[in-house]
């Protein structure tokens, strides 16, 4: 492909079984430097613009080497520096981190600026701590460390030349077993231990907060869940043993279990809605109602809210109880929420700013049955989208700025539409509701004008049971899984039919994804797109997850790479090629790659610019080729994982100009 030019570097054996580095462009492998170390002992990674790697010289004096691709030059002797085992490497705060043994210290985290090496601590003074598993966020390097030869500990280095390492915790930290929560300013770390789960946070340095898990009486483990942020705190349900069930506050590195609020300890009466002006807000059953209650707490202010007006309380939906998860949603600075009005024995919406909590609409009356689809909040062009209840024109479609509320439109003038489903697409507001005459059918608003939609020939859809919004259309189907489902397309004018018929299942519409405009459904024997227009089938099984590119969106199969616009499916790659559809796309560069191979040249990593299919060439002394996997894009390089048989599997990069 004209104008595209690579420069990968791998390591491979030649004729005479010597392991070298090597630098491919196009079809061309030029040698850089003979290997001495063993292959998994090279380490390539990038560090300040150069690859780098582990190597010995002629005199057996391993050590960093690197290179640009033309010079190659030690930068660390780690043979005169008395340094073995060298791993681990990471760049964190422009310096490289990794770990070596020494005879004074063992196996200890070190550092390197590009000139000198230090010891960052020696964490175990009578042996190894043996760090491993080097993270960072980008504020701190965090790793697991032992400083008795027993117990693994999560520790942490601000970068500074003085050591900064912290680690108090008493129990084994479980490998691989770690999850990072963002609020704000704080970075809360989540991981196990052999025996507990805990949460640790680092503000301005590392602390833990909380053993999240403990051994109940019936030796259960009750893990944290239901978290809410609120600015820079984390809000979430966990059981210490003492007490059941309550809510937990991690600020900076302080643990707080908030005031004893489940005095029944049982999990279902508790869970946290939403965060919102510095207050958690959540549900808690009330002795004094019998009933939920919504609540709010700072950590240190824990109370109940009440409705302004009334000073009644507020009894909000707990899909732990109900099975109703309601939607919540902050719009105009304001929270809204559903809940049950004790003051007007009614489900009503209402609107929390924080200082005043007002009903916004009532919804229905305390008897009747409410469904999941009856309870939905939609944005669109600056107002806030709900069904309502008004005593003179039933139950409505309504709207709010946050100053206002109004009815859109009394789409049944003899009772109540109960508009459901309400869906955002586009510049239009989709739903379904029954205006008396043609039972419940499909409307759409801009806000100004609501009307049905209809066909061609002016009849309204009933029966809809999805309704899928995409970037600027819908998608819908009518019917059910006993006579059959049509699935339609609109933005906004005249729906058309798409075409299910060569389809070899009846589907009715429950697994499906959207790109854009596209709508990939999913059935148990194959995968279909439409963009509107006629259905295509994709695949006859699975397919990989799609990657909109150029003008079309691109997939993968076990029988190739494909693409398609909506109109047409097209094969990219030619027949026998074997596309790797369990592995995934990467766009650099206005190139895309992927991974796959063929019978001459095996598995390996390929790019298209949308014209020509193209392999980055590669040493293949097996024959096999290179199994890709997991392909990162950043800058003007490619990062994926590489094995076969003769390499196993390492860490690859592709210079791209």
């Amino acid at each position: 492909m004209a104008g595209a030019s690579f420069s990968l570097y791998l390591l491979a054996y030649d004729s005479s079984s010597q392991l070298a580095l090597w630098k491919v462009d196009g079809i061309t492998a030029t040698r850089i430097k003979n290997i001495g170390v063993n292959y998994s002992e090279t380490h390539l990674f990038m560090y300040n613009g150069y690859l780098t790697f582990m190597d010995t010289d002629v005199n057996n004096i391993i050590g960093l080497w690197r290179t640009d691709g033309t010079t190659v030059s030690n930068v660390l002797n780690a043979t005169s520096m008395g340094l073995t085992n060298l791993s681990n490497f990471i760049e964190f705060n422009g310096n490289l981190y990794f770990t070596a043994a020494d005879s004074t210290n063992g196996n200890e985290l070190r550092r390197f600026d590009g000139t000198t090496t230090y010891l960052v601590s020696d964490i175990n003074p009578t042996g190894s701590s043996s760090p491993y598993y080097l993270n960072t966020n980008g504020k701190r390097l965090y790793f697991m460390a032992t400083n008795d030869g027993t117990h693994y500990h999560l520790w942490e280095t601000d970068g500074s030349q003085s050591p900064a390492v912290s680690g108090t915790d008493p129990t084994d930290v479980t490998q691989n077993s770690v999850d990072i929560y963002t609020t704000g300013a704080n970075v809360y770390i989540r991981y196990n231990t052999n025996t507990t789960q805990q949460l640790w946070v680092d503000d301005s340095s590392l602390h833990r907060v909380a053993d999240l898990t403990k051994y109940g009486t019936n030796s259960s483990l009750s893990y944290p869940y239901n978290f809410v942020t609120v600015n820079n705190d984390l809000y979430f349900l966990a059981d210490d043993g003492n007490g059941g069930t309550e809510i937990w506050l991690a600020t900076g590195p302080n643990k707080t279990r908030v005031t004893d609020i489940n005095t029944t300890g049982n999990g279902n009466n508790l869970y946290l809605i939403a965060g919102y002006n510095g207050y958690a807000y959540f549900s808690r059953h009330s002795t004094v109602i019998n009933d939920d209650e919504l609540w709010r707490t700072n950590g240190t202010i824990t109370e109940p809210v009440h409705e302004t007006a009334t000073g009644n309380s507020i009894i909000p939906f707990n899909p732990l109880t109900t099975n109703i998860t309601a939607p919540t949603v902050i719009f105009n600075n304001a929270l809204y929420c559903f809940g049950h009005s004790v003051t007007t024995n009614t489900y009503v919406l209402y609107r929390v700013d924080g200082t005043t909590t007002q009903i916004v609409a009532t919804l229905a009356p305390i008897t009747a049955s409410l469904t999941q689809s009856a309870l939905h909040l939609a944005v669109l062009n600056g107002s806030l989208y709900f069904s309502a209840l008004d005593q003179t024109t039933g139950t409505e479609l309504w709207r709010t700025n946050g100053m206002t509320t109004s009815i859109v439109k009394d789409i049944n003038t003899t009772g109540s539409s109960s508009p459901e489903e309400l869906t955002a697409a586009g510049k239009l507001l989709y739903f379904t509701a029954d205006d008396g005459v043609n039972g419940r059918v499909l409307w759409q608003s801009d806000g100004s004008t609501t009307t049905m939609v209809t066909d061609a020939n002016g009849k309204p859809f009933s029966n809809v049971n999805a309704l899928i919004g995409a970037a600027n259309s819908l998608y819908f189907s009518v019917g059910s899984s006993a006579s059959g489902t049509s699935l339609w397309h609109t933005d906004g004018a005249v729906p058309l039919a798409i075409d299910l018929s060569h389809m070899n299942t009846v589907i009715f519409i429950n697994n499906y994804s959207t790109y854009g405009d596209y709508l990939i459904i999913h059935t148990a024997f194959d995968a279909w797109i439409t963009n509107g227009g006629p259905l295509l089938n994709l695949a006859n099984g699975a397919i990989n997850t799609p990657q909109e590119y150029a003008g079309w969106l691109y997939y993968g199969d076990y029988a190739g790479l494909f693409r398609t616009n909506g109109s047409v499916v097209e094969p990219v790659s030619y027949p026998n090629f074997g596309f790797r559809y369990d592995a995934n796309f990467a766009v650099v560069n206005n190139l895309l790659f992927f991974a796959g191979g063929d019978e001459s040249h095996g598995q390996g990593l390929w790019y298209t610019d949308g014209s020509t299919l193209n392999r980055v060439d590669m040493p293949n002394p097996s024959g096999q080729g290179v199994y890709i996997d997991s392909i990162i894009g950043a800058s003007n390089q490619i990062y994926f994982l590489g094995s076969n048989a003769l390499f196993g599997t390492e860490f690859w990069v592709a210079q791209i100009p």
